[in-house]
């Protein structure tokens, strides 16, 4: 199929977009790819089909924040493709911003009950939390931790410090990764927690301010209060209710998983600028197949498994759906059976390692024809072979 460079060398005419408004450079092209560009680059003369500026989205939202949320429609799909449905353990492995975690729990009911949402980032967990609050999902529980590393056993001791989730500290003991934690320090954290909430996502500072005023910088360090932090319970304050234990989680505690990891973004909003090379994009696939193996793994026989992304590189895409299938427990399932027709528009790329039918039961949707790249493949788990996806993550 023509890329975006073959379709810009052709006529105006023939681009297949909508022509929605026509406007005027204000700085050279070169100065808009440059480094260092700020402002307005283009300024809009005429709107097709609109003689007044359109309202500006800002303020007509902001009445209905908490009630509504933006999302992209290939987003909105995803989830219903996953089909969670009331009494599901789900588990969204790479959650943030957390559009996806919000419409799971939608759709679950209850407050999001069964529904673990999970970022590597304690941050962004954070504002996950804060999102699921303003809208009324406070069942939802949320984690830090890096999701290649859920599983039990899906990592070696050696990487454990760094990549898998903490283990829990009681309160008042001592981790043996970390020193000894007095008593008056788990006090003030403990105050500190109930004072800044999940909707402050900053509270990290805060806390550990309020920990030296109460034990001063010499007993507890500001890592200790960042480790004690990774270990609370629903991360600052968000009840917890019908959750599998852990993590780490045993193998088969999810009847539902997403896995949305991280990608090249190829298939987002164009940018003027971007900073990643090709050894970074082709470095995605490869990473992206480590989050695959522990889904499979916490996947129950039975279960579903969604894999997405926004991005358009095969090796991102078919080539990791059909490598899935050649080496996981999984087998592909229609993901268009809920959402959509048989139609060739949404078909996966020929060649890709996929044949025919295969590419007929995913959902690729090209920015030419929707407003952004994105990639949908629908699995279920249908056998349990431990001795062989264990040796494809040693690999």
């Amino acid at each position: 199929p023509p890329n975006r460079g073959s379709v810009l060398r052709e006529s105006p005419s023939k681009w297949p977009a909508v022509l929605v408004a026509g406007g005027r450079l204000l700085v050279p092209r070169s100065a808009i790819f440059g480094a260092g560009c700020k402002g307005a680059a283009v300024e809009v003369l005429w709107r097709r089909g609109s003689t007044t500026p359109l309202a500006p989205m800002n303020q007509v939202l902001h009445g209905l924040q908490g009630k509504i949320l933006l999302q992209q429609l290939p987003s909105c799909v995803c989830t219903r493709v996953l089909q969670p449905m009331v009494g599901h353990r789900v588990l969204d492995m790479c959650a943030a911003p957390g559009g996806k975690t919000t419409h799971i729990a939608q759709l679950l009911g209850n407050s999001g009950l069964g529904l673990t949402s999970v970022d590597r980032s304690l941050a962004k967990v954070r504002r996950i939390e804060a999102l699921c609050m303003a809208h009324g999902f406070g069942n939802v529980r949320c984690l830090a931790a890096d999701s290649r590393h859920l599983c039990s056993d899906s990592t070696k001791s050696e990487s454990q410090g760094n990549n898998q989730i903490d283990e829990s500290i009681s309160e008042g003991q001592n981790s043996s990764s970390l020193s000894p934690w007095p008593p008056e320090a788990e006090t003030a954290f403990q105050q500190a927690l109930a004072q800044h909430g999940a909707d402050r996502f900053r509270s990290s500072k805060r806390i550990w301010k309020a920990v030296v005023a109460a034990v001063g910088r010499g007993p507890v360090t500001r890592m200790q209060v960042n480790e004690r932090l990774r270990t609370v319970e629903g991360r600052l304050g968000v009840p917890q209710h019908d959750s599998p234990g852990g993590p780490p989680f045993l193998e088969n505690s999810f009847d539902r998983i997403l896995l949305d990891p991280p990608c090249s973004a190829m298939g987002q909003r164009p940018l003027l600028r971007w900073g990643k090379s090709l050894a970074e994009i082709q470095s995605h696939a490869e990473y992206q197949r480590q989050f695959l193996c522990t889904a499979s793994r916490l996947l129950m026989p039975g279960g579903e498994l969604v894999y997405s992304t926004c991005t358009l590189t095969p090796q991102e895409n078919e080539e990791n759906v059909a490598w899935a299938l050649s080496n996981l427990p999984l087998r592909l399932l229609d993901a268009r059976e809920h959402v959509a027709t048989a139609t060739e528009v949404l078909a996966g790329l020929p060649e890709c390692g996929l044949s025919q039918h295969q590419t007929m039961q995913v959902l690729r949707f090209d920015p030419r024809n929707w407003d952004a790249g994105f990639f949908i493949a629908r699995f279920a788990k249908v056998r349990q072979d431990l001795d062989k996806m264990k040796s494809v993550q040693e690999k």
